[in-house]
């Protein structure tokens, strides 16, 4: 055989490499010296220009192609929060179980500065990074980094109805409730009825983890008109409501061919909200109907406020605030919001905006706070900062084609 060796020197080569456009997209970045905080805020001024460029009818081709630069940039140098980080990386899940078919779906998730940790309801022996199996598929978990790549558009709510009910062992606990259809909640009268007024309100207003529409039955949030995605309604509104909402979602899912509304969010481009039912049990003639409507994974929810137990779900709360979800056997400290800091919310925003009035009204209003003009001189530099790093970025010359 002929033995051959590579040579001791490579000759030199004639053809030049071409310029990586993404390094030169990062070096628009890098040499402005924009922090993972001030990112976030430049591309909000980026997203603005390219609407308002929109709106003009402004269509060259040079000046867009900038923006979309300056914008693919931005987003992935913004840095991410906690709940940022998680959604986008519940997204991705859903993607992947939806593309592999995958039989699970979440049933809770543990949320800590040191990342993510997903129960799925069925094993899934496989995952994407950067999650590890765990549990023999029972359980995902991957480590936080505020600085991971994601997509440039926020990413859409898998689990809408995914919401906190308090604390386990340092860690946020969530569970999702549509896993469940029906969800009663019984134990001390206040702490129970706190906690209750807990999920109802990060449901209503949750644009990361949940996005759900609350329908009041005999349940006093008392912000109602304040959350756009809540409603109060009679016993027999609610129920035609859930009803529409059931027979929507069960024919999405027939027509989609999909296991559950996970792996349907997963798959669809455009997410479908949850329709979520609160309601004491003593005042709602309906209630057998409405629970026979809420099955798990249908897209609706009922959570019902009672002194016993009316569903195989339940979640106890004692006076101390120690809450218990038996059929997960999980113990945590129960998150509560009492009627006593809900009417604290209303008075001030109701003076805020009396307050707007009036100066408004006045021609001579005074500054009665020293710390007000300190806020608009601090408001008015960081907004000249934004505009100058956004006009570096559109004056920035584009990466040449590869």
């Amino acid at each position: 055989p002929v033995v051959t060796s590579p040579p001791a020197e490579m000759p030199p080569s004639s053809v030049t490499p071409a310029p990586d456009a993404s390094a030169s997209s990062s070096s628009i970045v890098l040499k402005l010296g924009l922090s993972t905080v001030l990112a976030g805020g430049v591309l909000a001024l980026v997203r603005r220009a390219i609407q308002r460029r929109a709106a003009r009818g402004r269509s060259r081709t040079k000046a867009l192609a900038r923006l979309d630069l300056a914008q693919g940039v931005l987003a992935r140098r913004q840095y991410l929060t906690l709940h940022e980080w998680a959604a986008a990386h519940l997204f991705r899940a859903a993607e992947y179980i939806a593309a592999k078919d995958l039989a699970g779906a979440p049933v809770a998730v543990e949320l800590s500065p040191e990342g993510i940790e997903v129960l799925w309801d069925e094993p899934n022996m496989t995952c994407l990074e950067p999650f590890q199996v765990i549990d023999g598929g029972w359980s995902w978990q991957a480590a936080y980094d505020g600085e991971a790549d994601t997509p440039e558009a926020p990413p859409e709510v898998v689990a809408p109805a995914l919401v906190t009910l308090g604390v386990r062992e340092g860690r946020s606990l969530l569970v999702d409730l549509e896993a469940f259809g029906a969800v009663t909640v019984i134990g001390d009268a206040h702490a129970a009825q706190s906690l209750v007024r807990s999920i109802a309100l990060e449901l209503a207003t949750g644009e990361q983890l949940s996005n759900a529409y609350v329908s009041l039955v005999g349940f006093d949030l008392g912000l109602e008109r304040h959350l756009p995605r809540v409603q109060v309604r009679t016993e027999a509104d609610a129920f035609r409501h859930l009803a529409e909402m059931s027979r929507m979602q069960r024919r999405v899912l027939s027509d989609g061919e999909m296991r559950t509304t996970f792996h349907l969010r997963g798959a669809s481009p455009a997410g479908r909200e949850a329709s979520v039912v609160v309601v004491r049990a003593e005042t709602c003639a309906v209630l057998p109907s409405l629970l026979n409507l809420a099955t798990p994974r249908s897209g609706v929810v009922v959570i019902i406020l009672s002194d016993t137990a009316m569903t195989e779900t339940v979640i106890e709360v004692d006076a101390d605030a120690t809450g218990s979800f038996a059929r997960l056997g999980l113990a945590f400290a129960a998150a509560q919001i009492d009627s006593s800091k809900r009417s604290k919310i209303r008075p001030t925003k109701t003076s805020t905006s009396s307050q707007r009035a009036s100066s408004f009204r006045s021609p001579h209003r005074r500054r009665s706070q020293p710390c007000r003009r300190l806020n608009h001189l601090t408001l008015h530099k960081s907004w000249t900062r934004l505009s100058r790093t956004v006009k570096a970025v559109w004056t920035s010359p584009l990466p040449r084609p590869t």
